[in-house]
């Protein structure tokens, strides 16, 4: 009996012994595998924070982008208008060249009828001889009507002349406007290229 007893005795030390070990195993595992947990956790942590930091600066250069074009646009509408408004001022001037031109031509045929007055002796219209007070008096008009077409030749002129400065204005604008619209569109571009990549980072965040 006391064999029996004693041979139980030792097979209950030695399935203690084997569940102590056990249990300092899982004790281990668990230890580790918090460890991995807390790592895991860890890794994580950090890596959202960086996705969200990245989103972060691409929703900031997107903001940035926006703004910029905003003001683009602004510029482009401002130019534009400007254009719009020489072109108008440049039709009204070319008409004046018209005009400009039909004067010339009332001035060219004006001077030859003084010239043929200044050398006339008789009246055209009843042949007979014509006083110098009479002659003086004919002539006299058509001076003060040639001064007349001189003086709005010269203010045609000068107004006319600045429609070779507006046209230069238009062309330095017309370049203005090309480079700015380039610069739209490559703004457009790239706002177009961080929105797809905001969506793309959004999607890796809620992967996680």
């Amino acid at each position: 009996m006391a064999s029996v007893v004693k041979c139980r005795l030792s097979e209950l030390r030695t399935e203690l012994q084997t569940s102590q070990s056990q249990l300092t195993i899982s004790k281990e595992r668990l230890k580790s595998q918090n460890e991995l947990l807390k790592e895991i956790k860890q890794n994580y942590s950090e890596l959202l924070d960086k996705q969200q930091n990245k989103l972060q600066d691409f929703v900031t250069s997107s903001t940035t982008l926006q703004t910029k074009g905003l003001d683009l646009r602004n510029k482009l509408t401002h130019l534009q208008n400007e254009v719009k408004t020489i072109n108008n001022k440049c039709v009204k001037l070319k008409e004046m060249v018209i005009l400009e031109n039909k004067m010339k031509i009332q001035y060219e045929t004006l001077l030859e009828d003084i010239k043929a007055t200044e050398s006339q002796t008789t009246c055209t219209c009843c042949e007979q001889e014509l006083s110098e007070q009479a002659k003086c008096k004919i002539l006299n008009t058509k001076y003060t009507k040639r001064d007349g077409f001189v003086t709005a030749l010269q203010e045609l002129s000068t107004k006319l002349h600045t429609l070779t400065e507006l046209e230069d204005q238009r062309e330095v604008l017309e370049k203005e406007i090309k480079t700015l619209s380039i610069g739209h569109s490559v703004l457009k571009k790239e706002q177009q290229l961080i929105s797809s990549r905001i969506l793309e980072v959004q999607e890796e965040i809620d992967t996680l």
